[in-house]
């Protein structure tokens, strides 16, 4: 099976005029971390460059991996992501009290992983259905009593949900949307799916944020779509749907929580926050060459800079791990190229424990590490979550060198 492909096509409104805005080096896929005993794991690379849609300005990549490459042996989880539970929580709450949704309803979660976001959708007292192309994670979802689909979300998937619950009254989606190269067969699934009061909510990094903070570590290969509002609007009207609300949340780097209904739903009606974020979008030049023109440079500049320390550190003899093991990590470690400067990754997951990294095949231990092999200095890879990071490791990082990418 062909590994990646060239999709040079927006991917909302299909349009063959896309603009190069963000050149990224080359990298293996984000999540490829593996075991030493899988080295012989048919690695590649994949150009990762970021094209916008003259036609209606939507963000995306054009060299697609597979899905079934990405996912079908997938096993990040949501549990293992620092915070994310509690964020799902708030989320859910959120989405309940702004629906003013009854427990008497099915949820359907695309891309539910481990299951957490359904599980408290459960403890509320809700009916739930996963989708989960992963067979291991739809395996312990099952196991953990949370109804999962081991498939993914096409059209035979969207029948076989049909049959089951019949029509929903709430689809979800937390950072899938931004997956798919095949945006509108999925939204016409969502919208078959849905009662005609049905409604479709979803997150997915906002271009806005990764563009104006700078960060261009959460452009990887599973990230298809870098969406903002002004496209989407027009998007969901293709299919019959309508985006009436959206939410900012500092999630991943910056977020958008978005609420879609079909145009027969009386109760979804459109409010201001779709007008102030389009003009948030417009006055910050997001549909403009120049910003993203500044934003190459940063990072130029931050790569060359924060390499260059990291070369003078490993030239003086000094021992550097690098703290993070993340899909944002590889990214990093591929554009900055200062994988020949780091000793070892570690990370708080222990599912990363024992692995190499994508591309570069750095080992990767627990923080104890540190301690135990003598480590000089730690480079906090993992940038965004800087003072969580310091804060837990106060003691370990005592008399250590601390440098960090000043990417903010």
């Amino acid at each position: 099976m062909k590994k990646f492909h060239s999709a040079n096509y927006c991917k909302l409104c299909l349009s063959e005029e896309l603009d190069l805005r963000i050149k990224l080096a080359p990298t293996a896929p984000a999540e490829w971390y593996f075991k030493p005993e899988d080295k012989t794991l048919n690695e590649f690379l994949v150009p990762l460059d970021l094209y916008q849609c003259s036609s209606c300005g939507h963000a995306q990549l054009v060299d697609i991996i597979s899905p079934h490459a990405l996912y079908s042996d997938y096993f990040y989880t949501t549990e293992s992501s620092p915070g994310l539970k509690k964020y799902f929580e708030k989320s859910v709450s959120k989405i309940i009290d702004f629906l003013q949704f009854d427990a008497s309803q099915t949820v359907l979660d695309i891309g539910s992983n481990d299951g957490t976001f359904l599980k408290i959708f459960m403890e509320k007292g809700y009916k739930v259905i996963g989708v989960e192309p992963s067979k291991k994670l739809s395996e312990g979802a099952n196991a953990a009593g949370i109804n999962t689909l081991n498939c993914f979300f096409d059209t035979a998937c969207v029948q076989t949900v049909i049959e089951r619950c019949g029509k929903l009254n709430l689809v979800t989606a937390n950072n899938v949307f931004a997956h798919s190269e095949h945006l509108a067969e999925m939204l016409e699934g969502i919208e078959a799916i849905l009662s005609d009061q049905g409604y479709f909510v979803f997150e997915v990094s906002y271009l806005y944020d990764t563009v104006i903070n700078n960060v261009f570590d959460f452009i990887y290969h599973e990230h298809v779509s870098y969406h903002s509002v002004k496209p989407l609007v027009t998007f969901m009207g293709r299919v019959g749907l309508e985006l009436f609300h959206v939410e900012r949340t500092p999630s991943k780097g910056g977020t958008i929580r978005c609420y879609a209904a079909k145009k027969t739903n009386p109760l979804a009606k459109i409010n201001s926050s779709i007008n102030t974020l389009i003009k948030l979008e417009k006055s910050a030049g997001l549909y403009s060459k120049e910003v993203y023109f500044s934003m190459q440079n940063k990072i130029e500049k931050i790569g060359e800079e924060f390499r260059e320390s990291l070369q003078s550190l490993k030239s003086k003899g000094f021992k550097i791990a690098g703290y993070g093991a993340c899909a944002t990590v590889t990214t990093l470690l591929h554009q900055f190229d200062i994988a020949d400067s780091i000793d070892f990754l570690v990370d708080d997951n222990p599912i990363r424990h024992g692995t190499l990294s994508p591309g570069h095949h750095l080992p990767v231990f627990s923080p104890k590490s540190i301690a135990d092999e003598n480590v000089d200095v730690i480079a906090i890879l993992a940038w965004r979550f800087e003072n969580e990071i310091i804060a837990r490791n106060q003691k370990l990082f005592l008399n250590r060198q601390i440098l960090i990418p000043n990417l903010s």
